[in-house]
């Protein structure tokens, strides 16, 4: 059990971890989530899939988060936190461990230095990570992370029983929830598609249409999602849980 950081509200392991089981949408389990963030003193969290390779681009893993949209705007911009010393050390990891983002901002180079710099002024410093798993071996890891001093064993312990328990219910959701969003099956294809880097032209061919109908949809994404350009419609797509590998590769 802990409080929250104004020290006045109970968090309840027990009632969060039924509240999980209970839900019937990924709004419900990001709630507990951001709840559980909050009583920890680690109030940012993401929900991601293990990439089958660290270059893996960072929007294709992430299934739930809170991040500031101007951080995951610079993840998938970048998309170099992949490929740091500091994610290295987590994705080795095969138990829940607390390390400080900013240990590892000496060790990388100036590309990454950057980049995990963005991420500790975004709050994202100490960071409690949680490998976890589900039934039919499907990997993937949930974070929280904030500013605050070291944190013990035992909140280790109860940040992984919910995190563990998040993953699978939110794995369970992605095939049997339709996502309640503006975009439809071919905006959001086109939309993770050009995530990960892909061309206009590439899009097009592997969606198979036009460059010119590429753009129009790219346009026309970012009008229904209010968004500068198209990082920023990701970013907004990823916070949302809209986007997935399911989606692209639809």
């Amino acid at each position: 059990m802990a409080t929250d950081i104004s020290g006045t509200v109970q968090f309840r392991l027990g009632e969060t971890l039924a509240a999980i089981e209970r839900a019937t949408t990924n709004f419900e389990i990001f709630k507990q989530l951001k709840a559980t963030g909050i009583a920890y003193e680690l109030p940012n969290f993401l929900v991601a899939l293990s990439p089958g390779d660290r270059r893996q681009h960072f929007s294709r893993r992430v299934i739930l988060t809170n991040w500031n949209p101007e951080l995951l705007v610079l993840m998938v911009e970048k998309n170099q936190w992949g490929i740091s010393e500091a994610a290295g050390v987590m994705y080795r990891s095969g138990v829940p461990i607390s390390l400080l983002i900013s240990d590892f901002i000496a060790t990388d180079d100036k590309e990454k230095q950057s980049n995990l710099r963005s991420m500790v002024a975004y709050g994202i410093d100490r960071k409690v990570y949680c490998p976890v798993q589900v039934g039919d071996g499907l990997r993937g890891a949930v974070s929280f992370a904030g500013t605050r001093a070291p944190v013990q064993p035992n909140e280790i312990a109860e940040l992984f029983l919910v995190a563990a328990n998040a993953f699978a219910k939110a794995i369970e959701m992605r095939s049997d929830e339709q996502p309640d969003t503006p975009l439809n099956s071919r905006d959001l294809r086109i939309l993770g598609l050009l995530a990960i880097g892909l061309t206009a032209d590439a899009v097009g061919e592997e969606v198979g249409i036009t460059k010119h109908t590429v753009t129009f949809h790219s346009t026309n994404i970012m009008r229904k999602l209010g968004a500068k350009n198209k990082a920023h419609a990701v970013a907004i797509a990823l916070a949302n849980g809209w986007l997935s590998a399911d989606a692209i590769s639809a």
